[in-house]
């Protein structure tokens, strides 16, 4: 019933649908299901791949090789087979893979086994393109061999080029019509089928014209040459005739090669193809290629102009020929942004030196015959210029594009792993905890407590306050619209009334920590007022707040983030952004992990975060799926408190992180529960809602059931353990062991409830001498794991985040001003304003809100005193920043502010490190490029017509005018055709504007306004009735389209595509569709569609009477679908 209420667009987002009910009830982990992993084959496959991971990640490292492969093995198992999650493994198996491999690591086995699975799906498609083509089945082994994407790809592009010679070679016109089999010319409902571009390029002709047959006069086939390349030996030799080449040609002259040496021309370019698609070949020069292939980068004039050396592109505006395997770090990515944004142009290519020197001697050596004769070194010749011909033809673009490609994935893997980094550091905080209490563990005995959270409020928005209880939830909440009045005696009154609301507040709530989000600079005074009163009733006659009272600013970031989200929107629906803003900091200071984990929504609000400079430079999927693998590794690390998640639903957003759950599966336990009413008293009651074994296996070690929440129930005390169930009975076998008693069933809860209050008793356990006994029994190592349930049993669930630091000054610094070290430093030019002359200096503020002085010495190099006037600009360089005192002193000599003074001296500095060893000072500007020559037109001469639409407008003026204007907008004005003509332009979309041309008729003379006109056949007696008959009737034809929401898209055809395919492929069952503009042919919409699995897209012309489809007029945008979907 609920599906057909709502738009499928909408049930996706709330994951109603078929699909996420499915995932909902599969018992296995829900990443998992949304994975492309391998599926377990056996312990010989697993075992190959295992070395293939090894290989590819581990090959060089301090480990056992054959001990670090079979641990591989065993994590492949625990994924493919058990079906367990990485946290899972990290935290419960520590037997198997330490001391190979870390956390980290167990990503990377987890990320690679994706990628095996890729491989190998890859190889079976080859395999199926090979069937049928004896040329390709020839490639068998190779394909065999083939155990890198490289190869693959290779592989892939050789079968293309062999399947379509063979194709054109039988008659066959691609995958459309088949002359040879008439049958196959039509689909299943007995039409013709579409018909696919047939492929013409020059090796494809050569090939129909017989000359394929002069290749093996050469002596050797790609093939053989590959196979001597890959030995570094002239394994195969050529084969030399006794003919020449040029009598050897004469007998294959055809039209397609006219002539002795086109024949020589043509077949050396198929020689050079065959070997520059060859596998081995492209493998070995691949190899040559990354180790000698550089970049260089040259400015452009805007970015000669414009780059300076405190620009942030001055690390890439002239690198001189850089070695491109230097590129560790994302320098790749910013090249590409200084290059998209037009400062720079960058080259990668191969020195002529090595060319020459190093490449081509060594195919030569490798191809070229050894013999003597003159016969030979003219096939030598020939020899010499396929070589060449292949590698600048065939091989260099191709290994260019790759190696660009290769840099851009590790530069966007670096920043994304750069970005998760500095997020965990953001999450791995603990709550903030009153001093009294004990951080150590996550069984505080700390009383209640609550905090203030303030945000400024800029211009009309007042600042606003809310105090939190320890839980985060909302006590209550303040106004406080003049706390930081300046503005003297007449609204005096008013703020001694804020005054007295924070004092209220404080007595009231005796808060513990009041924060000050520091959203801007202006935030600085609302936290030196607040610190005024707090000093006061903390201490002295006043004092109203009996215990300690912490004040600190807080990064806004989680506050700007969450203000506006649809979860705070819902939950505090009454409230202003300002007041959801200071909850959401305050929230954040006592829980950083819950409140950044509630970004992590459908809508991906968590990339909205600003991370690293060149975040927007990546793709957003890897870095998701990295920013969402810190949440799992902290949740779990961590762990959740399911009956607070109860209690407090706000706090549920970290449930979706736990190993095996997921977005719908945490919602599903969550909806459970509450239906079931009651807090969760046990994992064993846990289970039976869950009801999915696997599941519940990767879960339930990380769900806390808390003794508060049970206390009138007699619970199992390693509930609130890290101890997992099926580790238990250990468990309890230890701690019987440690107290000196039997095991027996009936104390099992007391024995764990003496043990956890004298933990000491533990350590004179013998553990190692346990792991071995069990080992023997169970044959499975168990050393890591007793001593895991020591740690446990001693101090349950501790916190391993670290505990919550007061932000330095230089973090308050950046928050306020949002400036960091490479924005503002030493020599940045600044504009600044000046205020006032004080003690012979200049003061002044900065566009960032920060003060600033010029002492009288920095005014003129010569020594005279400049008299500078208040609320003047003037430009000036910084010389030094007191971020503690938020000011910075700064010089408006001319000798400082020469960028000449600078450069030399920070372009030292950036070589020192060596980092920028490439790097060059351009002294040269680029040339200016040649402007075309403007060809006047001749004037035309006006003409007044009397209209109030009426412009004397050109095509050009016409859309420029319109540019602004909503659409539908018409200007009438003249047309080129002549006096007896005027042209209708409207603006039909952004950018698209349609010029309708009116002949005129009846007209008494050559200037004046006709009496009749026509638009095509139709006759009007009037412009007006143009105006609303053509123009408004056709654009509320192109409004009733675009108000159908659901299937309308603006944007680009590939983006449209990329649209509609998802949706293909998460509802086969459907034909998605959408309308948008037909950006190229203006006065057209485009109809995309996805029938079976290519998006088509039909034109449709929007008219005054109707649309155009498949040269059809339909009256109404009704009848337009109705036919649409019939047909």
């Amino acid at each position: 019933m609920i599906r057909e209420q709502y738009e499928p667009s909408l049930l996706e987002e709330k994951h109603f649908t078929d699909a996420d009910e499915e995932i909902r009830n599969k018992n296995q982990p829900e990443r998992l299901q949304r994975r492309k992993g391998s599926q377990y084959a056996g312990e010989e496959e697993t075992l190959e791949e295992a070395q293939w991971i090894y290989e590819a990640a581990f090959e060089g490292s301090n480990t056992n090789s054959e001990k670090a492969v079979e641990a591989i093995a065993q994590i492949l198992k625990f994924i493919q087979q058990y079906q367990l999650e990485i946290p899972f493994i990290y935290t419960y198996e520590k037997d198997i893979y330490e001391p190979y491999f870390t956390l980290q690591d167990l990503w990377n086995i987890f990320d690679l086994d994706e990628k095996w699975a890729h491989i190998k799906v890859n190889k079976k498609n080859l395999e199926a393109m090979g069937k049928n083509n004896k040329t390709i089945e020839s490639y068998e082994a190779v394909l065999k061999e083939g155990r890198s994407e490289e190869s693959i790809s290779d592989l892939y592009d050789l079968f293309q080029m062999l399947n379509a010679i063979e194709k054109n070679i039988n008659g066959s016109l691609g995958d459309g019509y088949d002359f040879l089999s008439p049958n196959n010319n039509t689909n299943a409902n007995g039409e013709p089928k579409q018909k696919k571009a047939i492929k013409r390029d020059l090796y494809t002709i050569y090939t129909k014209a017989g000359l394929s047959k002069f290749l093996s006069n050469f002596g050797m086939s790609a093939r053989e040459f590959g196979q001597n390349l890959m030995d570094n030996y002239t394994t195969n030799k050529p084969k030399d005739i006794a003919t020449d080449p040029s009598s050897s040609a004469l007998g294959h002259i055809c039209i397609e090669a006219d002539s002795k040496d086109r024949v020589l021309q043509a077949t050396r370019y198929m020689m050079a193809q065959e070997i520059g698609y060859d596998p081995h070949v492209r493998y070995s020069v691949r190899m040559i290629y990354r180790k000698y292939a550089h970049i260089t980068t040259a400015p452009t004039i805007k970015g000669f102009k414009e780059i300076d050396v405190f620009h942030p592109y001055f690390t890439v505006k002239s690198i001189q020929e850089k070695p491109a395997h230097l590129f560790d770090d994302s320098q790749y990515l910013l090249i590409l942004k200084a290059e998209k944004e037009g400062f720079i142009k960058s080259t990668m290519a191969i020195s002529e030196k090595t060319h020459n020197s190093v490449i081509i001697p060594e195919m030569e050596a490798l191809y070229l015959s050894d013999g003597t004769s003159s016969i030979t070194q003219q096939w030598n010749e020939q020899r010499k210029l396929i070589i060449r011909e292949a590698l600048t033809k065939f091989l260099y673009p191709v290994l260019e594009k790759e190696l660009r490609n290769k840099l851009l994935t590790e530069a966007s893997n670096r920043v994304a792993f750069e970005c998760a980094k500095k997020l965990e550091e953001k999450i791995r905080v603990a709550p903030w905890k009153p001093l009294t209490s004990n951080a150590n563990t996550g069984h505080s005995n700390s009383l209640p407590f609550k905090i203030l959270s303030l945000c400024w409020g800029a211009e009309k928005i007042p600042t606003m306050g809310a105090v939190l209880n320890s839980d985060g939830e909302v006590v209550t909440h303040v106004k406080l619209d003049f706390i930081c009045d300046r503005l003297g005696e007449s609204l005096k009154e008013k703020k001694e009334k804020d005054i007295k609301k924070l004092e209220d507040i404080c007595l009231d709530h005796q808060p513990r920590l009041v924060i000050v989000s520091a959203s801007e600079m202006d935030s600085k005074r609302l936290f030196e007022e607040v610190k005024i009163h707090l000093e006061r009733w903390c201490s002295g006659e006043r004092r109203i707040i009996r215990k300690s009272c912490l004040l600190n600013y807080y990064n806004s970031e989680i506050g700007l983030s969450l203000q506006t989200s649809s979860r705070m929107e819902e939950e505090f629906k009454e409230y202003p952004p300002i007041l959801r803003h200071a909850i959401a900091v305050g929230r954040c200071a006592l829980d950083p992990l819950t409140e950044y984990s509630s970004l992590c929504t459908d809508h991906n609000e968590i990339l909205f975060l600003k991370l690293h400079p060149l975040q927007d430079m990546i793709g957003k999927d890897y870095l998701l799926k990295l920013l969402h693998r810190c949440f799992i590794n902290v949740v779990n690390a961590v762990g959740v408190d399911i009956n607070r998640m109860i209690q407090c639903r706000f706090t549920s957003s970290t449930l979706q992180f736990v190993s095996g759950l997921g977005s719908r599966k945490s919602q599903m336990i969550l909806n459970n529960i509450f239906r079931r009413g009651g807090y969760i008293t046990s994992r064993a009651i846990l289970g039976k809602l869950l009801n999915q074994d696997i599941v519940y296996k990767n879960c339930i070690g990380f769900i806390q059931i808390r003794e508060r929440y049970t206390a009138e129930y007699k619970s199992d005390l390693l509930d609130d353990t890290r101890i997992h169930p099926d580790n238990y009975p250990i468990s309890y076998r230890i701690a019987a062991e440690a107290l000196d008693k039997p095991l027996d069933d009936r104390y099992l809860q007391s024995y764990i409830e003496d043990i956890m209050k004298k933990p000491k008793k533990l350590d004179r356990l013998d553990l190692d001498a346990f792991a071995d006994i069990l080992e023997s029994h169970d044959g499975h190592p168990a050393r890591k794991l007793l001593h895991f349930i020591k740690k446990e049993l001693t101090h349950p669930f501790a916190d391993i985040r670290h505990s919550y630091e007061e932000p330095t000054p230089e973090q308050i610094f950046e928050w306020l001003t949002g400036e960091t070290e490479s924005s503002l430093r030493r020599g940045t030019l600044v504009t600044v304003t000046t205020i006032r002359v004080f003690d012979g200096q200049v003061k002044c503020r900065l566009d960032n809100g920060l003060e600033g002085s010029i002492p009288s010495d920095a005014l003129s190099d010569d020594g005279s005193v400049k008299s500078l006037g208040r609320g003047i600009t003037i430009n000036c360089r910084v010389m030094s920043i007191d971020k503690g005192n938020f000011s910075v002193s700064l010089s408006c000599k001319p000798s400082d502010l020469s960028a000449s003074r600078w450069e030399e001296t920070l372009f030292r500095e950036l070589k020192e490190n060596g980092q920028n060893q490439y790097l060059r000072l351009e002294e040269t500007a680029p040339p200016e490029p040649q402007k075309k020559k403007v060809v006047r037109r001749e004037k035309r001469p006006k003409r007044s017509v009397i209209h109030p639409l009426w412009h004397d407008f050109s095509c050009i003026e016409a859309e420029n005018y319109l540019s602004d204007k909503p659409i539908g907008e018409v200007i009438l004005r003249p047309s080129s055709k002549g006096f007896d003509h005027i042209t209708a332009t409207f603006k039909f979309g952004e950018s698209i504007y349609l010029h309708h041309d009116i002949k005129e008729a009846d007209k008494p003379n050559a200037v004046s306004l006709g009496k009749s006109f026509y638009m095509g056949d139709t006759k009007y007696d009037s412009l007006d009735e143009i105006l609303a008959r053509h123009v408004e009737y056709l654009i509320n034809n192109l409004n009733e389209v675009k108000s159908n929401a659901a299937h309308w898209k603006d944007g680009n055809r590939s983006d449209i595509d990329d649209i509609i395919r998802a949706e293909k492929a998460k509802h086969p069952k459907t034909i998605p569709y959408y309308f948008g503009y037909d950006y190229e042919h203006p006065g057209f919409l485009t109809l995309y569609h996805v029938p079976s699995s290519t998006p088509r897209h039909e034109p449709i012309l929007v008219k005054a009477d109707g649309f155009i489809l498949r040269k059809k007029l339909y009256p109404s945008y009704f009848e337009l679908i109705k036919y649409f979907k019939r047909n």
